[in-house]
């Protein structure tokens, strides 16, 4: 296959997995899906340097930007950082192929990519995450009284306040763990894990045991996967004995 038919390979691909991921992307992956397959008809008629340069771009973003999707699976943001990163050596080479004077194009794009990069990597830092937890089980260590330094286990089913993760409100998108030693008859301190889509995020703080409702602040001080450098803070504010309405701000 010579360079030409690569990158129309390269960008019918891409155009297919953008059209692919529509569903839970939305509007973004219907863009970049025309855009692939608008610049692929372009390149394949009239043999345009300029169109491949902006497929370049639109690689770059790909190749740079996969390991931020919190809301794609990790066979997709991989499929993006390799797939992006080996369509660009194709772009480069036949960008490159005729004259230096082709290298312009490929410099602007890669000028936009990293323009592109920044903003998006700004835009992706900080997310707010709503969601409503319920509670599946509570207890007292065995054989641990409740009084200061006993430990209470719980868990919860973790539900969508708002449409995120690619999922309506109301749909179950995980749950959470968590273990809090008392320091008071009524305070503790706890940590929990939530597993969410892509991820896990641990959080620590104090919390209010009281028998009315409470409303409790922690941090966010990690995780996995896809949180795996996640920072932030946690407000948490009962609606019920059983319920409560949680929202991360990570990136704060």
């Amino acid at each position: 296959m010579n360079i030409r038919n690569s990158l129309l390979a390269t960008g019918i691909a891409f155009g297919v997995f953008e059209t692919v991921d529509i569903p839970d992307t939305g509007v973004a992956a219907l863009v970049f899906a025309l855009l692939f397959f608008g610049l692929t008809a372009w390149i394949w008629r009239r043999d345009s340097r300029l169109a491949a340069a902006v497929v370049g771009v639109l690689l770059a973003f790909e190749a740079t930007q996969a390991q931020t999707w919190r809301d794609a699976s990790t066979v997709a943001r991989d499929v993006a950082m390799v797939g992006g990163s080996l369509g660009l050596a194709v772009v480069g080479a036949y960008v490159l192929r005729r004259s230096a004077r082709a290298a312009v194009p490929l410099a602007v794009a890669a000028a936009l990519a990293a323009a592109l990069a920044g903003s998006a990597g700004a835009a992706t830092h900080a997310q707010t995450l709503q969601l409503l937890t319920v509670q599946q089980t509570s207890a007292f260590a065995p054989g641990a009284p409740p009084a200061p330094g006993s430990r209470i286990l719980f868990s919860d089913a973790l539900y969508n306040r708002t449409a995120q993760f690619g999922k309506p409100a109301g749909a179950r998108i995980g749950h959470a763990e968590g273990v809090c030693t008392l320091v008071t008859v009524g305070a503790a301190q706890c940590v929990i894990t939530a597993h969410v889509p892509n991820g896990q995020i641990v959080l620590v703080g104090a919390m209010r045991l009281t028998r009315g409702l409470a409303t409790n602040h922690l941090a966010i001080v990690g995780g996995a996967g896809a949180y795996g450098s996640a920072r932030g803070s946690v407000v948490s504010h009962d609606v019920s004995q059983t319920k409560s309405i949680v929202t991360l701000k990570l990136g704060a």
